[in-house]
């Protein structure tokens, strides 16, 4: 089935929010605040500023608040690309402490760890990606059939700058020659301004960065499946009117200019559904439902049956099935929530290869929908799925969330029998140490009541008294 698209493009004061949605499901979320400092995609001149030659990984400074961090695996674009193409892939770093080095953001910054950066430049057209240092011909694996994949690879090569690289996208099929011929001679052009740029630029300088969200919204979003596409600021509207549909006129009548004076996001009805984002529970239409859980490691994902009770006798038909589900919406909410790294799902345990196996093959198929890079690695001996999706900005909870400052991130807090027992042991130092006369403890009611009646109760009638 064609999944069919609308596209919403909400523009504030503060922030730009960009969310698509598949058949009327929230199928993708981004939010990019105006304070926020954009770094992946921007091309600085580094300065290295150590080299771990154990690791074979380096630390280079570009002008941020943290070092950036490059590993040697990072110095070639996409390895997976690279397959069946002659290139010699390095295997050690061929730099040194206070070298001036042209690098990318490829990674932002997680947590305490800086920004991920590589020495091969990627810079990304609706139709192509050239990689002006790897020499290589790449097309995206969702372009299956050979003959159109064959004309695209011979008009590239045909009008490819000399010794710059391309990977070829989904979209390009879409796309006519006229405009891919444009973008190549587009990027090629972009690619000598930014080495003109590094020439003349100051050490940890700025040379380049990648447009705001909307830019990159045309660029990677819009296709033929698009047939919507809201906004409710005029300048945007305006930009994509000029800079994209007079050359795609397929969207030409789609464009629309939000004029309400409510929330358009909620009179779309789409302001619920992002509020949903952040919830650890995910309730399936069955009745069964996920558990999301997000470590410094992984994100782990838990299926339950939940409500669900099946029309079957069979408890292993009513498991698959959930199952069936569950893979289908885990594969949603991953772009939903943009997460990244290592994920292992703990689907309910089934007892039939034949089932696994068919449970495997919808999540594979499901991920495919996902423009981010996915590998799916089948199932462990315990039964737990894992898979990798490619981290490149941060997730949604990371843009719209705080960590707490009482449980620092973990979700839970001392109980109120542990503080009692706590101010119990300090007290008995207390006295221990200096004998005061009284001492005074300021508490809430809950502590004070495990205090009084229970903790303190013994203390209270004998040594403290």
């Amino acid at each position: 089935m064609t999944e069919k698209s609308n596209i919403y493009i909400d523009v504030n004061s503060n922030n730009i929010c960009v969310a698509m949605t598949e058949n009327g499901e929230l199928a993708e979320f981004y939010i990019e605040s105006s304070s926020q400092k954009k770094l992946v995609g921007n091309i600085y001149k580094g300065v290295v500023v150590n080299v771990l030659a154990g690791m074979q990984a380096a630390f280079v400074d570009i002008g941020l608040e943290k070092n950036a961090f490059m590993y040697v695996g990072d110095m070639v674009f996409d390895r997976a690309e690279l397959q069946n193409h002659e290139i010699e892939i390095p295997e050690k770093l061929s730099i040194s402490q206070g070298d001036e080095i042209m690098v990318q953001v490829v990674k932002d910054e997680v947590g305490t760890k800086g920004a991920r950066i590589s020495c091969n430049i990627s810079l990304p057209g609706r139709s192509v990606v050239m990689t002006p240092t790897l020499d290589f011909l790449g097309v995206s694996r969702k372009i299956t059939d050979e003959k159109v994949k064959q004309k695209l690879i011979k008009l590239v090569k045909a009008h490819a700058t000399k010794g710059g690289g391309y990977i070829i996208r989904t979209v390009a099929p879409e796309m006519s020659k006229r405009e891919i011929i444009a973008e190549i001679k587009q990027l090629g052009a972009l690619w000598d301004t930014i080495q003109a740029r590094y020439k003349k630029a100051r050490p940890r300088e700025l040379i380049y960065t990648e447009g705001n969200l909307v830019a990159r919204m045309v660029r990677d979003m819009l296709n033929s499946n698009v047939e919507r596409i809201i906004t409710n600021s005029q300048e945007v509207y305006d930009t994509i009117s000029e800079h994209l549909v007079k050359s795609l006129a397929v969207c030409a009548d789609k464009l629309e200019l939000y004029k309400g004076k409510t929330d358009m996001f909620k009179h779309y009805g789409i302001r619920q559904k992002i509020e949903k984002l952040l919830d650890r529970k995910v309730w399936l239409k069955s009745g069964g439902y996920l558990v999301i859980d997000k470590t410094e490691a992984l994100t782990a994902i838990d299926v339950n049956s939940g409500k669900y009770i099946g029309n079957s006798n069979q408890l292993e038909d009513t498991v698959f099935k959930v199952n069936l589900e569950a893979a289908q919406e885990i594969a949603r909410q991953l772009r939903l929530r943009n997460i990244g790294g290592i994920v292992v799902i703990d689907f309910i345990d089934m007892e039939l290869n034949e089932h696994k196996h068919k449970v495997l093959e919808a999540l594979e198929k499901a991920l495919q929908r996902d423009r981010t890079k996915c590998k799916l690695l089948g199932m462990t001996k315990l039964g737990l799925v894992e898979l990798t999706r490619k981290k490149v900005r941060n997730d949604i909870s990371s843009c719209i969330q705080d960590e707490c400052t009482v449980c620092h991130g973990s979700g839970r807090i001392l109980s109120t029998f542990a503080v009692a027992d706590r101010i119990r042991a300090d007290l008995m130092d207390l006295f221990a140490s200096m004998d005061p006369p009284s001492v005074t403890i300021t508490v809430n009611p809950e502590v004070m009541a495990k205090l009084f009646t229970g903790i303190f109760s013994a203390e209270c009638e004998t040594v403290w008294s």
